[in-house]
């Protein structure tokens, strides 16, 4: 049965589609809650610089996978797109192959390289005056360790969301995060307080989760009995045009993403860094919601281009925009407006509620733009439009560098996030505009109008009457549902504000209806 509002897409993958979307939604969630229990835990069982050192490994970890040449993408994309054609299976299993073998010898090549210029991070890029040399450099050398094993896992995640085992993936992450950071946190209270406790623990954990996830890839691609998986050129040289501009597009997206701690951490001491990493986690918190649409999106985008259904994908992408305006932009405006309480909350650390708020206030507004940049940015990599990408992230990056500098060594991290905000707001004027003019311009004119500017206007209509008749004298659980309550309702009409995205809640209202009604 052909849905009047997709065309092509069938009641069946429509469905799938919601249920991706909702185990998407769930299990960041659920990461993100895990997360925000642990971080106040971690820097109490810790101290603030040594948290400053597992936030440096993310920004270390996320800058590393920039150069797997977005083989993680490419797999992704492979198998969403020789999913939708019948009798690709063997083409299925090489590719797979092809591109795991390919993998790995980068891990053997950065690994080395990593182990090698360990003692330059540990005792040129990273300043502390609490923490000894010798237990800086033991962590940075079980980073090393530790990056490679987690790095391939995400490469195997990435092809179960091609498969759109997202239900699946899902009820992974949430399982592994869970065991990973009770245990975590049981070690460092009872058995040892040290980062070398910390670090060991996660290498062992992730190393069973890359294998869980590995396993499960394989057994989830097509059946092919007399086939016998085999690393093929050609299929490189086929993919070497999408490689190349993933992997430059990568280079450059973690750049863009990762610059400010970089810059921060270079001008800046550990302790600084840490309260910036600790309004980071408040920021990026968006990403568990912006991630799980963009997951859910991607693969189904790339469908849609291949057959040239462009008025479906662009019906969809409107859709998909008023949601990601939706849920994104209400949170980003609830967070800027009450980062001190909900950090004071959340940590019951004044000191560290006080460094971190301004910070994180100007950080969730620029991430919440750079969030609804995933969805252009969505539509470039199904449409193969790799140069647009990578001229426009380079283009950025080189404005971004000096105004980044400049504003960090003047006002330090305050300014750092001003940066970030300042170059997101480029972003988004910059690369909409770009991205829409290579799409049929009659269907995608007044993408702003319709799709963002009415959701923004009704979360700030909710949310700043609530900020400017706060109370001055709240208890806790007062302030938790105030902040909750002004949440939902900045959601709500957010979402509502949206034509297509209020067309499909109330449909889904009226079936829900009239279903319990027979």
């Amino acid at each position: 049965m052909v849905l009047k509002s997709f065309g092509l897409l069938t009641a069946r993958r429509l469905s799938n589609l919601r249920s991706n979307i909702l185990s998407n939604l769930l299990g960041q969630c659920w990461v993100a809650l895990i997360q925000l229990i642990a971080l106040p835990l971690y820097i109490k069982l810790l101290g603030i610089e040594e948290y400053g050192l597992i936030a440096f490994y993310v920004t270390l970890q996320a800058t590393i996978q920039a150069f797997d040449f977005g083989l993680g993408a490419t797999l992704n994309r492979e198998l969403a797109r020789l999913g939708a054609v019948p009798g690709q299976a063997r083409k299925i299993h090489d590719t797979v192959r092809t591109i795991k073998l390919s993998f790995l010898g980068i891990i053997v090549v950065i690994g080395a390289a990593l182990y090698i210029l360990a003692p330059i991070l540990s005792g040129d890029v990273i300043k502390s005056d609490g923490l000894a040399m010798d237990t800086v450099t033991h962590a940075v050398q079980l980073m090393v360790v530790l990056l490679p094993i987690q790095w391939a896992a995400g490469v195997c995640q990435g092809g179960l969301m091609g498969l759109e085992k997202q239900v699946l993936v899902n009820g992974l992450r949430v399982t592994f995060a869970t065991v990973n950071t009770g245990v975590a946190l049981l070690l460092l209270y009872f058995v040892s307080g040290t980062l070398a406790t910390f670090f060991w623990w996660q290498i062992i954990a992730s190393s069973v989760y890359l294998l869980t996830v590995f396993l499960i890839l394989h057994r989830s691609l097509p059946e092919a009995p007399d086939v016998k998986p085999t690393f093929r050129m050609d299929i490189l040289r086929e993919l070497r045009g999408f490689v190349a501009g993933m992997g430059s597009i990568s280079i450059a997206g973690i750049v863009f993403a990762y610059l400010d701690r970089w810059i921060l951490i270079t001008l800046a001491d550990l302790k600084t860094f840490g309260y910036y990493s600790v309004a980071v986690v408040v920021a990026n918190a968006l990403y568990y919601v912006i991630t799980p649409i963009f997951n859910a999106l991607f693969p189904r985008f790339t469908v849609l281009v291949a057959q040239g259904q462009y008025a479906d994908l662009v019906k969809l992408y409107a859709l998909g925009t008023q949601f990601m305006v939706g849920l994104v932009i209400p949170i980003s405006i609830i967070v800027s407006l009450f980062s001190h309480e909900i950090l004071l909350l959340w940590t019951r650390n004044p000191a560290l509620a006080a460094e971190a708020a301004p910070i994180a206030s100007i950080l969730v507004l620029g991430t919440a733009l750079n969030g609804i940049m995933n969805l252009p940015f969505a539509i470039q990599l199904a449409s193969g439009w790799m140069r647009m990408s990578l001229s426009l992230v380079i283009g950025l990056i080189v404005v971004f560098v000096p105004t980044s500098i400049a504003l960090t060594m003047h006002l330090g991290g305050i300014g750092c996030a001003a940066a970030w905000f300042l170059l997101n707001a480029l972003y988004f004027v910059i690369g909409s505009y770009v991205t829409h003019r290579q799409i049929q311009a009659e269907l995608v004119q007044g993408w702003f109008s319709r799709n963002v500017l009415p959701g923004v206007v009704a979360a700030v209509a909710v949310a700043l009457p609530i900020k400017v008749f706060y109370p001055e004298q709240v208890t806790p659980v007062s302030e938790l549902m105030i902040v909750g309550i002004a949440t939902a309702l900045a959601i709500l009409s957010a979402c509502f504000a949206g034509a297509e995205s209020r067309r499909w809640i109330l449909a889904r209202v009226a079936s829900i209806h009239t279903a319990k009604s027979s």
